[in-house]
């Protein structure tokens, strides 16, 4: 009994040691930030280089696109998963084959084994059969032969059978020009009955037309109703809110950057360059803007750092997913899917 109480003991010590970890492990996940860096380059070629880590050294994903070329590597603990996977793969494939190639020699080995008793058969019997069927075959030949020459003999026609041919070929002419003259009356009666039926097809199609239009003209009204109800302006709101926090939340820490555009027309490169001017809040000084009122071209680039936790992301979720509003517009939305 004491040797049962102590083993207990001590799978429930590891148990919870093991809920321990996995515990730690989520609070990691979800409280440590996601690094990311991202390099933007287009000189006459767009090219993107980025690294996004957690912990440094405990998850790294590192991306590329260049020349429409997109390369990719995850390391866990500095292992590179894509090459485990891919000599997994491998292994799998060897063993396959391995236990494919076992039971082929089986199956041979078990081929030889009923073959040999059946190969103890006397020679002179099986000269004895071949000669046989050689004579069976030479007998079928020239009896082919002869019923070949009968068959000649009999297909030869006489005189008085091609002048028969001869008036019935005439006979069937005349038949003939009597059935085109009927083909052709029944052509002309079949033509009108076709135009009947696309006239009809066509005013069929016509109504179906209508129909569908009748159909987007509610189904217009209804998703009008829907936009302009309470709930619906209400969710709109709940929404904008919860986005413009996790923007403030995720957006990069760093950007740096440099735009160099311009057209051949000069007042379109300063058009742009006004529309530009007004987003200046967003971007900031660490981003130079320089217009070219000379030639047509875009260059630029742009350098993107920060961080992005998981549990900002959870805690918006989960805000719009408890609001009564959120039921209600779920509600509305499968009964709009029914009406329409």
């Amino acid at each position: 009994m004491e040797m049962i109480s102590t083993v207990l003991s001590i799978l429930s010590c590891l148990f919870l040691w093991l809920l321990l970890f996995v515990l730690a492990l989520l609070l990691m996940v979800l409280f440590v930030p996601f690094c990311y860096k991202v390099t933007v380059d287009c000189h006459e070629e767009l090219s993107v280089n980025g690294r996004v880590s957690w912990c440094n050294f405990l998850a790294r994903l590192k991306f590329s696109y260049a020349g429409e070329r997109a390369d990719g590597v995850l390391r866990i603990l500095g292992i590179n998963v894509g090459k485990f996977l891919a000599w997994r793969k491998k292994r799998k494939k060897k063993r396959a084959i391995k236990k494919k190639n076992k039971a082929k020699k089986k199956e041979s080995k078990q081929k030889q084994a009923k073959q040999q008793p059946d190969s103890g058969e006397k020679p002179k019997e099986v000269k004895e059969t071949q000669e046989e069927e050689h004579s069976e075959e030479k007998s079928r030949q020239q009896d082919e032969q002869q019923d070949d020459e009968q068959k000649k003999q009999q297909d030869e026609p006489s005189k008085g059978e091609q002048e028969k041919e001869l008036s019935g070929e005439r006979e069937e002419g005349k038949k003939k020009k009597k059935d085109s003259k009927r083909k052709k009356t029944t052509k002309s009666r079949v033509s009108i009955k076709e135009r009947i039926k696309a006239v009809q097809n066509f005013l069929k199609s016509l109504s179906h037309m209508l129909h569908q239009i009748r159909k987007k003209a509610s189904w217009g009204c209804r998703v009008k109703e829907f936009l302009q109800e309470e709930n619906t302006r209400r969710m709109v709101c709940i929404l904008k809110d919860n986005v413009v926090h996790l923007w403030r939340k995720l957006k990069p820490k760093v950007l740096r950057g440099k735009i160099e555009f311009g057209t051949e027309d000069p007042c379109l490169t300063g058009e742009i360059l006004g529309v530009a001017a007004m987003f200046f809040a967003c971007y900031g000084r660490n981003v130079e803007v320089i217009p070219d009122f000379n030639e047509e071209k875009l260059d630029w680039n742009l350098f993107i750092k920060g961080r992005v936790s998981l549990i900002t992301i959870l805690v918006i979720i989960i805000r719009i997913m408890i609001s009564k509003e959120w039921n209600r517009f779920q509600k509305e939305i499968e009964e709009l899917k029914e009406a329409l």
